[in-house]
């Protein structure tokens, strides 16, 4: 039970109620009817006298169709828990056989005119209000150019009075003021008669005027028959019984509902079943849920069987039973080591250790299975070393004889990858070539000898066997020296080897050289030497004394020091040299006499 204001309001209690589109119709026409009844309703009822169909249930709308003129009740009953209403409307359709049509038309102030059609008792059949044609109450706003609306009514046989309102007061005299027009009405029957119409002079009658008028139908008078429980006129005035009231009394009234006592819903007014019936309800369902279920409102975290009992809007019990089955959620962890980076199950490359990533899978009893990432991601490693050797390395295993970038790969102790990295300078050596006269004379000093294309950033060590010489101090370690010849006549072994700059050591070269003694002083003695032409473009001549046809050498020596032509054995006085492959340009000419004693 619910207070308001002081009062107790009963939530389960009804009340009936209705309405309809029209409530005065012609023969043979349709009436809407709906229910706006209030309250906790199980079940309708309705009743209507004299229509087609005569019962319904349900709130509607309901289409009702009258055959026969009259005045006819509709009757509503609508049942809830604690009981009934019923709302009554008599008279409440009047079907009409006459025909009667209106044609009115306002004057410019259209606004300030209303007017009713009742009947004789006062009943309001028809009715407009002010406001409902336009024009307004001024010049500014009236409306010039009025124009004539009909109305049509269908009325049952009798008198009416049609009763015109103006609210200013002057009628439809509308040509006293602005307006170019005056108001006028006029009603006709079926047949084009005349029944009333506006008598007032200049349409000016003031605040009001009535018009009365009959209408009568030449149709039989009604006359009624019980057909399947249902007075119904046959309109030809054959009818067994002379009026409704007469009918009804002698026609059982049916009114449909619930007949069934046990029922939650049993209407005791009811005759005729409808099978509209409401029953105790039970339901029983059986789920299976993962963590938790929430039924009617409750949150439920374990198995079990579970029972909820309620009342439905008709007042019977609503049982509902519930057989859970409560699995839960599994949580589990996937421990990973790795390398560089990981791509787990859910799909996201991991480059660093991570504990807190989770995927969600689905377990044995179709519940989230949550797995937790537990991954340590190690990292490779790597080294570079730059190593400087002779000859050969051994390095990991492998023998290198040769400069280059090396790599190693081995696991380091995280099981990933570790990478050496190796900048090897093998040293290596050409093979040395000593350039230099081999065959020397005894007592000659500044005899050079040196090292074809020597390394600039090498240092080169010197030997001379037999002692039949001596190498220049000041030269020793250069690419170049000179040797002093002694008194001894014999052969010597001239070797040289080279050491770069990272102190590794090449193999030695070495020439053999004939140490003689000149023949005699004079031929020791350098000459004069003649060239002709010079320069010279083709072939030149060289001259020089040699009265004892001694061997001598001559040596071409370009503006660089390089030897470019070397000739020895000459007996004679003279060479001639052709260009050939000579450059262009200055060149030395040396000449060195065997001197034989």
């Amino acid at each position: 039970v619910t207070v308001l204001n002081g009062s107790y309001c009963n939530p389960n209690s009804v009340s009936a109620g209705f309405n309809a589109n029209e409530s005065a119709i012609c023969i043979n026409q349709s009436v809407n009817f709906s229910s706006n009844s209030s309250g906790n309703i199980s079940s309708y009822s309705w009743q209507f006298y004299g229509g087609t169909p005569a019962s319904a249930s349900g709130p509607g709308p309901h289409n009702v169709t009258y055959n026969s003129a009259g005045s006819f009740d509709v009757i509503l009953t609508v049942t809830g828990p604690e009981g009934n209403d019923t709302y009554t409307q008599s008279d409440y359709i009047a079907v009409g056989q006459n025909q009667v049509e209106l044609d009115f038309l306002p004057d410019c102030y259209g606004i300030e005119t209303a007017w009713t059609l009742q009947s004789t008792d006062g009943t309001i059949i028809e009715q407009v209000n002010y406001g409902y044609y336009p024009g307004g109450e001024t010049a500014a706003d009236m409306e010039e150019n009025p124009t004539a609306v009909s109305e049509n009514w269908c009325l049952l046989d009798g008198c009416y009075n049609f009763t015109v309102f103006d609210e200013y007061g002057d009628g439809l005299y509308g040509s006293q003021h602005s307006c170019e027009f005056d108001g006028d009405y006029s009603i006709y029957d079926q047949n084009g008669n005349i029944l009333a119409q506006l008598t007032a002079q200049n349409s000016d009658f003031g605040e009001q005027t009535t018009s009365n008028f009959c209408v009568t139908s030449d149709a039989p008078a009604p006359s009624w028959n019980c057909v399947n429980d249902v007075c119904v006129d046959p309109l030809n005035g054959s009818g067994e019984y002379a009026s409704l009231n007469e009918c009804e009394a002698n026609c059982p009234l049916v009114i449909e509902g619930c007949i069934d006592p046990s029922a939650c819903n049993y209407n005791p007014n009811a005759n005729m079943d409808d099978e509209s019936c409401i029953y105790d309800s039970y339901s029983n369902n059986s789920i299976i849920a993962c963590d938790e279920f929430i039924w009617d409102g409750q949150t439920y975290t374990e198995s079990g069987g579970y029972t909820n009992i309620y009342t439905n809007i008709y007042g019977c019990d609503s049982t509902h039973t519930l057989n859970l089955t409560i699995n839960s959620t599994s949580y589990g962890s996937d421990t990973q080591v790795h390398c560089e980076s990981y791509t787990w199950i859910d799909g996201v490359t991991y480059t660093e250790s991570n504990n807190t990533a989770t995927f969600t899978l689905t377990n044995a009893n179709d519940c989230d299975s949550i797995v937790t990432l537990g991954l340590i991601i190690n990292n490779s490693d790597s080294s570079y070393d730059t190593v400087i050797f002779c000859d050969s390395y051994d390095w990991n295993g492998n023998t290198y004889t040769e400069s280059g970038n090396y790599v190693y790969i081995s696991t380091n102790s995280n099981g990933c990858d570790s990478l050496t990295n190796l900048n090897l300078n093998i040293s290596q050596f050409e093979a040395l070539v000593i350039e230099g006269e081999q065959t020397g004379y005894t007592e000659t000093d500044n005899n050079s000898y040196s090292i074809y294309n020597p390394n600039p950033n090498s240092i080169y060590f010197w030997s001379l066997s037999n002692n039949v010489g001596t190498i220049e101090g000041g030269n020793v370690n250069n690419s170049e020296i000179t040797i002093s010849w002694a008194q001894n006549d014999s052969e010597t072994i001239l070797c040289v080897y080279e050491q770069d700059e990272n102190s590794c050591e090449g193999e030695e070269s070495c020439i053999t050289i004939d140490v003689k003694k000149p023949t005699s002083i004079e031929d020791a003695k350098e000459s004069v030497l003649n060239i002709y032409p010079n320069p010279f473009k083709n072939q030149t001549t060289i001259s020089f004394s040699n009265p004892t046809q001694s061997k001598t050498i001559l040596k071409l020596i370009d503006s660089r020091g390089r030897t470019v032509r070397y000739y020895e054995g000459i007996t004679g006085d003279s060479i001639t040299i052709k260009r050939e492959e000579l450059s262009e340009g200055m060149n030395n000419i040396i000449r060195k006499p065997v001197v034989i004693f």
